[in-house]
């Protein structure tokens, strides 16, 4: 509900979707570089050079992969899928204007490749229990001997090691903040493949989610059928659909009409 929002995943089909999505962001960014006069190396070299070639410039999108090793407690399966997607990311985004803030309680090697960690600007521990946690961020010991709250290690991409103090927000002073940017448009926050998966299933389907109408459809334009899925999925996730007689699902209306 905020303003330059343009994802919230609450779960993991929402966060493998986005960050799919974020991939093929990558992929229509690096045409639109190739489209101008000569190649920018970077995010600002682009904006600089779009606005002498009379082109649209992009937006800076910053990615946050809060509680990333609760996210990694998955299948094998699912977590080698997610991984190498955001390794591809951490490889790739950055040049395209696409940042990357990976957080969490605790970060061991076997979650968290070095290969990921090593395309960061910047790694930040704060205290942790013991020098192996400190390794697994910093690849040196010394955020277990941490005292005061706050307090964190910081290494930069040369490789040095700084010591800082962080600020501390209050919780109401935060949200109070965060009312300015509150959007009363909160439809933007529902994904487009779902906004067109509610319009499909209400103007041919009597308000009746049929994956295999809906699949075949979407199909015929493009979408896969895992991208499809993901989208329906995150209808169910979010109470958009209801099950109706002989376990089918249909349309939430009050709720979609809320949101």
């Amino acid at each position: 509900g905020c303003r330059h929002v343009r994802w919230y995943a609450g779960n993991y089909v929402e966060i493998e979707h986005m960050t799919s999505e974020l991939l093929r962001e990558v992929e229509r960014r690096k045409l639109t570089y190739e489209s101008l006069s000569s190649t920018p190396k970077d995010i600002e070299r682009y904006n600089i050079l779009a606005g002498r070639e009379n082109t649209p410039e992009l937006p800076i999108i910053v990615v946050f992969y809060d509680e990333f090793s609760a996210l990694m407690h998955r299948s094998q399966a699912q977590q080698k899928r997610i991984l190498s997607d955001i390794l591809q990311l951490a490889l790739r985004a950055r040049k395209y204007g696409i940042f990357l803030v990976i957080a969490g309680q605790t970060f061991k090697a076997d979650i968290i490749d070095t290969a990921v960690l090593g395309q960061f600007s910047f790694n930040v521990a704060f205290k942790v229990r013991s020098g192996q946690a400190s390794l697994s961020i910093l690849q040196e010991t010394g955020a277990e001997d941490l005292k005061q709250p706050g307090e964190a290690l910081v290494k930069m991409k040369d490789g040095t090691i700084r010591h800082i103090q962080a600020l501390n927000i209050d919780d109401d002073e935060l949200l109070e903040a965060l009312e300015a940017f509150r959007d009363p448009e909160n439809k933007k926050n529902v994904p487009q493949l779902v906004r067109a998966i509610i319009d499909f299933t209400h103007e041919k389907l009597n308000d009746q989610v049929k994956f295999r109408e809906v699949e075949m459809h979407f199909r015929e334009q493009g979408i896969s059928r895992a991208d499809t899925m993901r989208a329906v999925e995150w209808m169910d996730e979010r109470k958009f659909t209801i099950r109706g007689a002989k376990n089918s699902r249909i349309l939430n209306w009050p709720l979609i009409q809320e949101e």
